[in-house]
């Protein structure tokens, strides 16, 4: 049915070429802008993951360029030390020259002079944005320092959960610094790093043997009688690893008159008197113990003869016959009782120090007289028991009883801390016998191998100047220079590596994104093409159906 009011195939075609024009406007928007995925609208997902990933790539950048100052400044630094280390070079081939004994010392020490300023300027000028990595300004030691370091940006990290981060590359520059202001660069003096002044009262001591021993109080005078008698139980040299040897002690009046004599008349008037008859009773009894007494006391020992490892004194099953129930004093709890004491010597914790390498301290411990055994503490035995951070340094007691420890672990040789004390004493596993002595001597610096003397105060025209001494000084600073170089080096490539990486990373970056939201410039071509085409052909059959409404009225027509 055709109809005037109503021209079906105009809205047809109208429809059609509005499709078409909205298609070839999506395309010409890709092919201006090169991007798929332009704004949100065009694909939420996609334009999210390329938005954060163009964000990480600009932080990846930027650690790119820190990456730049950081390998700037690394250069600068290896640049000054390889120049230091020709000039040391000059600097030995002159002090072998000041060997001449034809050789006028004080020009060669003017020649000297001049090199060691040339040093300290290299030193000081090696500088990159306000970074030195060869002189430094700190009042204290470096050896007696954990780290001077500096810091820079390694990567941008974006984890699993989306959190980021930016992990940092730490240079210690206590491994490069030339000079400080405070002493220990690598031109300067080991003399200061380990002062045994700082072991604070480490100077050696010992313990006398402590046996096994319990104080009575005398309680009065008593008179045995021929029918009277005091027996007991005694126990001698009771630990933890044995219950002891049991002995039964018996006094009566033959015991007392055998002690003290026939004057006595059975009479122990005081604790003197009562020292005197226990011992003639351990002696009856055949019990390795002694006692002592003063006026109103006496006292019960273990001789430690028992062969246990023990060193106690217990008593026990008191039976009296005397007046009362009389024990003389041994019915009571005593007044003081010192069982199983093993062995200890302590000492206050000076101040912080450092072994630095090629030095080292020892000492010497025995226990209940056995061979004297030697603890040596070196800078390996420091960072072996602190961590290779601890850099040879001991910082407090808790520091220096886990250095101790671990020195004496093979000898059995405890060490603990509690607050600024630290306390020797043995293993019981290697020396179990309690009551015994213990003697620790006083410790010994040893500097085989350190330099005494720093780089700008060699002077061979002093009065006893021993050039080889400092050619031979000269020596090991070349050789911990070449080291630091050699790190620089290593710092260079590993830097080098890094910022490889870091541009690498950004050229996958940027193909990632380029993947998800790059329009294909071929395929969009070949759209707009058609899309252009079917635009005219759509055009064109608009207009048809629009002349359609005229042939209807051109039948009405005369």
């Amino acid at each position: 049915m055709s109809s005037i009011k109503t021209n079906l195939s105009a809205m047809a075609a109208l429809r059609t070429l509005g499709s078409v024009t909205q298609q070839l406007t999506s395309t010409e928007k890709r092919v201006s802008s090169g991007l798929k995925v332009a704004s949100a609208s065009d694909n939420a997902t996609y334009w999210s993951v390329a938005t954060t990933m163009r964000s990480d790539r600009g932080a990846t950048s930027a650690v790119a360029d820190a990456l730049g100052v950081a390998s700037a400044t690394v250069d600068t630094a290896y640049a000054g030390m390889t120049s230091v280390l020709d000039t040391l070079s000059a600097f030995k081939a002159k002090l072998v020259t000041a060997k001449e004994g034809s050789v006028d010392k004080s020009k060669v020490q003017d020649e000297l002079d001049q090199l060691k300023q040339q040093v300290a300027s290299v030193a000081t000028s090696a500088s990159f944005n306000g970074v030195n990595m060869l002189s430094y300004s700190q009042a204290a030691n470096l050896k007696t320092t954990n780290s001077v370091t500096t810091s820079v940006p390694a990567a941008f990290v974006r984890s699993a959960d989306g959190t980021v981060s930016i992990s940092d590359s730490d240079i210690d520059m206590t491994k490069t610094l030339l000079f400080n202001t405070g002493g220990g660069g690598l031109l300067q003096s080991d003399s200061d790093a380990l002062g045994l002044a700082t072991l604070g009262s480490f100077s050696g001591g010992s313990i006398g043997a402590v046996a096994g021993h319990q104080d009575f109080n005398f309680i009065g005078a008593q008179t045995f009688g021929a029918s009277d008698a005091v027996s007991f139980d005694l126990t001698l040299d009771a630990s933890d690893a044995s219950a002891g040897n049991s002995y039964a002690i018996t006094i009566d009046r033959s015991v007392v008159t055998a002690a003290l004599g026939a004057a006595a008349n059975g009479k122990i008037a005081n604790g003197q008197d009562m020292a005197a008859v226990l011992n003639k009773a351990f002696q009856l009894a055949g019990a390795p113990a002694s006692s002592g007494g003063g006026t109103s006391s006496f006292e019960i020992a273990t001789r430690h003869a028992t062969g246990l490892a023990g060193s106690s004194v217990s008593t026990s099953n008191l039976v009296s016959s005397l007046s009362g129930g009389s024990g003389l004093g041994l019915e009571s709890a005593p007044t003081a009782s010192v069982q199983n004491v093993y062995p200890q010597v302590d000492f206050s914790f000076g101040s912080r120090f450092a072994v630095p390498e090629g030095q080292s301290f020892s000492f010497s411990f025995a226990i209940d007289g056995s061979s004297q055994q030697t603890i040596s503490v070196d800078r390996a035995t420091v960072d072996a028991a602190l961590g290779t951070s601890a850099n040879g340094i001991v910082s407090t007691a808790d520091d220096m009883a886990a250095v101790l420890g671990a020195a004496g672990q093979q000898t059995g040789l405890l060490a603990t801390a509690s607050g600024g004390s630290v306390t020797l004493s043995g293993d019981k596993a290697r020396y179990p016998t309690a009551g015994v002595g213990m003697t620790v001597s006083a410790p010994q610096k040893h500097t085989a191998g350190a330099i005494d003397f720093n780089f700008t105060d060699i002077d061979i025209t002093t009065a006893g100047a021993d050039v080889d001494y400092y050619i031979s000084g000269l020596d090991a600073m070349q050789n911990r220079v070449t080291a630091a170089a050699a790190l620089l080096g290593s710092l260079q490539s590993s830097i080098g590596v890094q910022s490889d990486f870091a541009k690498t990373l950004m050229d996958s970056i940027d193909r990632g994104v380029g993947r998800l939201v790059d329009a294909d410039m071929e395929t969009e071509s070949s759209k707009l093409a058609a899309q252009q085409t079917q635009q005219q052909l759509a055009v064109q059959s608009l207009s048809i159906a629009n002349q359609a409404p005229q042939r209807l009225l051109s039948l009405f027509r005369g």
